[in-house]
């Protein structure tokens, strides 16, 4: 078998149906083959071979009988990215018979088009072979631009690679409506923050965040001369954008969180640079207020610009009336007390709540009530935080080890959705938190009432340049949605942000089918209510009178084939 990855499914089928011995000839090396670590390991324990940094040079055949290949050896030159048009001949090297039975030719493509008109411009595969989409269009950025110099009498653009392109077109903006937020009385230029998380926790993490463009940070929460206990291998991953942890607070004393605080605002005075405190909660009431105090008066004096307090941890354990502190609206408000009692009236503070309640009211109720003693002193919550879950993984017991985990990205937006539609809205300042993975997740978020948006999760994922993508994609959804500005889209979806069960529009639907876009694979036909079968043609039928309009084959139809329309009259 003779290519890359389509070749492997070439050679996985011959091996299976009695093939005595299967061998994939590629020009890549082993780590260069276009296959996962999962599929290489595969074709090796079925009994494929490899022969790598080889190209087949002619096919044998006597009449219509094969005989075999000749092959020669490759080579990449060195401190090269592979691509098969820089792949030559080793030195000296000759070609070598190989007797097969059959050969399979995995079909490649190059670009074989002579350009002797300069008028005329070629793009894409046409030009560079097949590559990648990203590159493809990049080719043909590149190829507009040469045509645009040539309609305008113009010098052609300098261009280094054709699959590459790092110019802007002109006219486009990348933030059409400026982010300019407000923060307390305090102007940020996005709504965007880092939540207390390992992406904060230090002075090099944030430096770096700042560098990547990030207005502000929270670093990861910290305690005063206390034994941190970090658990081992605390990352769990659910799927893709559906992560938990086991982890709690940072093990950074807090005398090295403010050494670290001073020098990040001395070096980054523009910036948010904030702090997540706590305390203990033993029923001790004055020991308990003291160290709550302690804590706070010591990130002020160190030049924090906000202070978070961690009352929602998953993990628990305070011995309180539920397994997390602001589960208990009592308790809550005390503590949010304490800390208002000796708070700075210029340095705002964040008490950070959960979702993991039967309902918000009495929560952001007594929050409220508390912060309303304290008129002159700026303070609000952060909602939500990680969602208490359990998560599986091998032990050494009778069954798996359970582990409770903090969830948060994808899996975990609709609950802090439901929370913030509950909370936005009541008066209490907030910083949306738990789950946004993208900008459209954030602007829902601002929509419900949150006045900023906090990310982990994207940033673990991706890395902290997507700080780019996500203020990029909110001013460009502003501009789609008609708002000027960040403060028109916070709490628009406010007082009536949910629509009531009674008020949702009737059955007046149902589901009926595209044979254009069809393809034939069935999967409608798992209907619940039975209401869908194919035809002869294996095309969708749907029986209206058992279809109750529900939308699900619509929503997971792949290929599109399915859509909704009005009920038919009899």
């Amino acid at each position: 078998v003779v290519g890359g990855a389509i070749a492997a499914d070439m050679a996985l089928t011959a091996i299976t149906r009695g093939a005595v011995h299967v061998e994939m000839i590629v020009l890549e090396s082993y780590l260069e083959m276009p296959l996962t670590k999962d599929e290489k390991k595969h074709l090796l324990d079925m009994g494929i071979h490899f022969t790598n940094r080889t190209r087949i040079t002619k096919i044998a055949n006597e009449g219509d009988t094969l005989k075999g290949i000749y092959t020669k050896p490759v080579m990449l030159p060195q401190d090269t990215k592979f691509h098969p048009s820089l792949i030559v001949d080793e030195p000296l090297s000759t070609e070598q018979f190989r007797a097969f039975d059959m050969v399979v030719l995995a079909v490649g493509n190059r670009p074989g088009i002579k350009i002797t008109d300069s008028s005329a411009f070629f793009c894409g595969d046409m030009a560079n072979g097949p590559t990648t989409v990203v590159e493809a269009v990049a080719a043909g950025k590149n190829a507009a631009l040469r045509l645009h110099a040539k309609l305008n009498n113009q010098s052609a653009p300098q261009i280094d690679k054709s699959t590459k392109s790092h110019t802007a077109i002109s006219g486009w903006k990348k933030h059409p409506v400026a982010l300019d937020t407000d923060f307390f009385g305090r102007t940020i230029s996005s709504p965007f923050l880092l939540s207390a998380a390992p992406p904060t926790d230090g002075y090099e993490q944030m430096k770096k965040a700042y560098e990547a463009g990030w207005v502000g940070g929270i670093m990861k929460t910290a305690f005063d001369n206390l034994d941190i206990h970090i658990p081992g291998e605390y990352m769990f991953v659910f799927d893709d954008k559906t992560w938990a942890n086991c982890d709690n607070v940072s093990d950074h004393p807090l005398d090295r969180v403010c050494e670290e605080i001073g020098r990040l605002v001395v070096e980054f005075p523009d910036r948010l640079t904030m702090a997540s405190t706590g305390g203990p909660v033993t029923g001790d009431d004055e020991g308990d207020k003291a160290v709550w105090q302690a804590n706070t008066q010591k990130l002020e004096q160190a030049g924090a610009m906000a202070i978070e307090y961690s009352l929602s941890c998953p993990q628990g354990g305070d011995g309180t009336h539920g397994d997390i502190v602001a589960q208990d609206a009592v308790l809550t408000a005390k503590i949010i007390d304490w800390v208002m009692q000796i708070s700075k009236p210029d340095v705002p503070k964040l008490f950070k709540l959960t979702g993991a309640v039967t309902a918000i009211y009495p929560i952001i109720s007594a929050v409220k009530e508390t912060l309303d003693r304290y008129p002159d002193k700026k303070a609000g919550i952060t909602l939500a935080n990680t969602f208490p879950t359990l998560g599986f993984r091998e032990g050494s017991g009778k069954w798996d080890e359970a582990v409770i985990v903090g969830m948060s990205g994808e899996g975990v937006l609709p609950i802090s959705y439901l929370t913030l539609s509950r909370a936005g809205g009541r008066g209490v300042e907030i910083s949306g938190n738990g789950g946004a993975m993208d900008y459209l997740g954030a602007a829902n978020f601002l929509a419900l009432g949150a006045g900023t948006v906090q990310f982990c999760t994207i940033a673990e994922k991706y890395g902290l340049g997507i700080i780019d993508e996500l203020n990029s994609g909110l001013s460009h959804y502003l501009e789609y949605k008609g708002l000027k500005s960040v403060s028109e889209l916070i709490g628009i979806a406010q007082p009536n942000s949910v629509t009531d069960f009674m008020d949702l529009h009737a059955q007046d639907k149902v589901s009926a089918s595209d044979p254009d876009l069809c393809e034939h694979c069935g999967n409608c036909t798992r209907c619940p209510y039975l209401a869908i079968s194919l035809d002869d043609k294996k095309i969708p039928v749907i029986d209206e009178d058992k279809c109750v309009g529900c939308s699900l084959c619509v929503q997971k139809c792949f290929a599109g084939a399915l859509y909704m329309k009005p009920k038919s009259t009899k």
